[in-house]
């Protein structure tokens, strides 16, 4: 049974590829103008243009132009960035260890704070406590990301001075052995300890801009399905038995009341990776979505298409191995086809 559920979440995910890829390569085709011309700009030569064109293959046809991406693609070959004039491929390698990191540490306040915000309002509910949670998810929710970064790096960064407010390490260390690409792990397994604390220190302030309004919509949804779970009689008579509220609300009600909370955790994690292109922007994190960023600037097709192309396949995955999970805590789920 699990089988067949996974087949059919692997071919709904291959046709989201197919879709995704006709889509942003007819974007990037019907953008107004000769992108070879936007590319190099207007002071280019008719004969820079011109071999511009034929490098990108922009004189063939457009069916032969979108099976040559696609081929291209499943090798790993985006062709040459026109912002750095290197292989595409080589750049997504090197910027997306960074933003990964970001993300990951961006998840797990997500998943952890604000499952246990949710949890605590949920035992506390219609008190002070409550509210003054529910207040704070809403302002985490509402506030855009931006403009959390803005405030977080003006506190912690110029004005208390506490924490570093660009880059993944101080200009003075040096990156760790490569293993991973993502620092702090790669520190930790070198036994680096202290370069390990200052790549932890570099991503606090931009993993907390960015998990903020996911954080915020996981406290709400959790406290709305543990109050749900709560009210459920076996919860009542447990309640009515004498045990206590603490081991009811994190032993008998999270697990069902968390499978929702999964599937927003799942999905929050690529929504991550599409909201980091401000926060990269404005931390100066060296990662792929403020490599995307610069390839929009920069009328860098090749490096945009594959950006898109990398995040949807990150969705892809994500997604099916969100399903699965759900799936097995919740085993009804196998017989549905909505996850």
């Amino acid at each position: 049974m699990i089988g067949l559920f996974v087949l059919r979440r692997l071919g709904s995910g291959f046709l989201v590829l197919i879709g995704v890829s006709v889509l942003i390569f007819a974007l990037a085709r019907v953008m107004p103008g000769d992108p070879a011309r936007l590319a190099l700009g207007s002071s280019a030569t008719s004969e820079q243009v011109e071999a511009l064109r034929l490098q990108l293959g922009l004189n063939r046809s457009i069916p032969v132009q979108y099976l040559g991406f696609v081929t291209r693609a499943v090798r790993g070959d985006f062709g040459i960035s026109l912002y750095s004039s290197r292989r595409v491929s080589t750049d997504i390698a090197e910027t997306f260890p960074a933003t990964l990191e970001l993300v990951i540490v961006s998840t797990l306040l997500v998943g952890v704070l604000g499952v246990v915000l949710g949890v605590l309002a949920a035992m506390r509910r219609g008190t002070w406590t409550d509210k003054a949670l529910q207040l704070v998810a809403v302002l985490g929710v509402v506030t855009p990301t931006f403009v959390w970064a803005v405030l977080l790096m003006l506190l912690f960064g110029f004005w208390l001075g506490w924490l570093p407010i660009a880059g993944r390490l101080s200009e003075w260390l040096l990156p760790p052995p490569h293993v991973t690409g993502l620092f702090i792990i790669d520190a930790l397994l070198a036994g680096e300890w202290m370069l390990a604390g200052d790549a932890l220190r570099h991503v606090v302030l931009p993993a907390v801009a960015l998990s903020l309004p996911a954080l915020g919509q996981t406290a709400r949804l959790t406290r709305v399905n543990m109050i749900e779970v709560q009210r459920a009689p076996h919860i009542e008579l447990m309640r009515a038995f004498g045990v206590p509220e603490r081991s009811i609300s994190f032993k008998y009600a999270l697990r069902p009341a968390s499978i929702p909370t999964l599937t927003i955790i799942g999905l929050e994690f690529v929504a991550l990776f599409g909201n980091a292109f401000l926060v990269e922007s404005v931390f100066m994190w060296p990662g792929m979505a403020r490599y995307g960023v610069q390839t929009i600037l920069n009328k860098d097709l090749n490096g945009l298409m594959a950006t898109v192309m990398v995040m949807t396949i990150l969705f892809v995955v994500v997604n099916t191995v969100t399903d699965i999970v759900i799936a097995y805590v919740n085993p009804r789920i196998q017989g549905t086809d909505a996850v």
